[in-house]
């Protein structure tokens, strides 16, 4: 795949994960303690659908991530983009073949910055929004919550287990440190710049350039 054809596509998956995860962060600031069997029940129905979205959120920073490979032309992507099972998304896709073959496709958040002749000067990066085995956690503990078949299962035993704070969590962490990030392709010198809120538009945007020397 081109860096032509590679752009418009990870924007595309980060305008959507920009809008489920907008959405996660307006409801779970709002939700209030339950004073009643039937708010209680309410509470249950809104934070299940929080752990139903942060599922989708890491299914799409994954293909996200396979998309960057996909720069590699001996990486097999038409084989992969259209997987939808998530546990091998998870053990083959990322890890077995991205992890393994390009680890700095993971998205970092960077700070300064100035273009010079398709060259960016002065970036600074911090340290991955998250690894596997973060991306992977989450994903099995959203799994873990909505795999339950009885409702009334669910709200006793488990209604511990619709953490707030580790939505919230999550949400903060993707709501900063993608905000302005950087990905690498598996090719030298070759990095994908993204910003979740375009000053012109509002909207993603990426850029690749290259770091100077």
């Amino acid at each position: 795949m081109t860096e032509h054809e590679l752009a418009p596509l990870y924007c595309d998956i980060m305008e959507e994960l920009k809008a489920r995860v907008t959405t996660m962060s307006e409801v779970a600031w709002h939700l209030r303690p339950p004073s009643n069997a039937s708010e209680n029940r309410h509470s249950h129905f809104m934070f299940e659908g929080l752990y139903l979205q942060l599922r989708k959120v890491c299914e799409l920073l994954s293909r996200g991530m396979l998309v960057i490979q996909a720069a590699d032309p001996a990486f097999p992507f038409r084989r992969f983009q259209k997987e939808y099972r998530a546990d091998k998304i998870f053990k083959v896709i990322i890890f077995k073949v991205i992890q393994n073959m390009n680890p700095r496709c993971f998205p970092r958040p960077i700070s300064g910055g100035a273009w010079v002749a398709g060259c960016i000067e002065q970036v600074y990066e911090h340290s991955p929004v998250f690894d596997y085995k973060a991306l992977k956690d989450a994903y099995v503990t959203c799994d873990g919550v909505l795999h339950v078949w009885k409702l009334d299962v669910l709200q006793k035993p488990r209604l511990s287990e619709l953490n707030q704070d580790f939505v919230k969590s999550w949400v903060e962490r993707l709501l900063n440190g993608l905000n302005h990030h950087v990905v690498s392709l598996p090719v030298e010198n070759r990095h994908l710049f993204v910003r979740m809120h375009d000053p012109e538009n509002g909207k993603v945007s990426c850029s690749f350039a290259s770091k100077a020397k």
